[in-house]
């Protein structure tokens, strides 16, 4: 990705979304998320509206969610 979008970093992180405060989250213009945890969804969820603050714009952080829930599609 970081080679065909021009200004696009990737930086992994391999810990539970759980042990990053809000700090961490605050950096971001926006959250995308391919979780398949029903727990962790929820929890990135609430702390994104937990975080908001209705003088303060930036604290606003979209959620773009790709998750699923497994199960058999046919």
């Amino acid at each position: 990705m970081e080679n065909r979008v021009k200004g696009v970093s990737i930086t992994p992180h391999n810990c539970k979304i759980q042990d990053k405060d809000d700090d961490f989250y605050m950096q971001f213009n926006l959250v995308v998320c391919g979780l398949d945890s029903i727990e962790a969804r929820r929890w990135i969820n609430a702390t994104l509206i937990d975080m908001v603050d209705v003088e303060n714009m930036d604290s606003l952080k979209p959620l773009i969610d790709g998750g699923t829930e497994g199960g058999d599609n046919s």
